[in-house]
């Protein structure tokens, strides 16, 4: 649950699905420098206790703002 929350669309995903990990402020941006490029980029695996999502060059994401939590 802690980390940045991002949204990912593009082929291979029904819709859109979102997701957070630790991942540096600025990740949204640089897969966009990744995927400009494309055919050529990088496709990534996310790992964790949680599951796995795979990021292939031709996903688009969005970071998406932090919720708010409230004790009440």
């Amino acid at each position: 649950d802690a980390g940045t929350r991002f949204r990912g669309s593009g082929p291979g995903i029904c819709g859109e699905r979102t997701f957070t990990c630790t991942l540096p402020e600025d990740f949204a941006e640089r897969w966009r420098e990744n995927t400009s490029g494309f055919p050529l980029g990088v496709d990534m695996l996310l790992c964790g206790a949680g599951g796995v999502a795979g990021l292939p060059r031709t996903t688009r994401l969005e970071r998406l703002p932090q919720e708010s939590t409230s004790c009440m």
